[in-house]
């Protein structure tokens, strides 16, 4: 997702329907609720069908990459917060919250 649409989602709080979710990439799949426990028991039953060591590996291959870029860009925020819970906007706007 790109940051325009991210930001869409974190500064204006809008949510996705499914279809929308789907169409920019973030599921892999939408499954009709009438149709739910019987795909899932096809897909489980498929996967378990599988050799189990190399489902493994290849999730840890596939999550590798992101996961680092996760963690990095979750170090990159945790920083930002830290400093943010204590300036004077984020005080002012938890005096103004509590005062209601």
């Amino acid at each position: 997702m790109g940051p325009a649409r991210a930001n869409e989602i974190i500064l204006y709080g809008r949510k996705l329907s499914a279809a929308e979710a789907y169409s920019w990439g973030l599921v892999g799949d939408v499954i009709p609720n009438s149709h739910f426990k019987q795909e899932v028991t096809e897909r489980i039953k498929h996967l378990a069908a599988l050799p189990p060591q190399a489902v493994q590996l290849t999730k840890k291959l596939s999550r590798g990459t992101v996961a680092t870029l996760l963690q990095a860009a979750n170090k990159r925020e945790v920083e930002v917060l830290k400093g943010r819970f204590v300036s004077e906007e984020a005080i002012e706007a938890a005096t103004q919250f509590f005062k209601k």
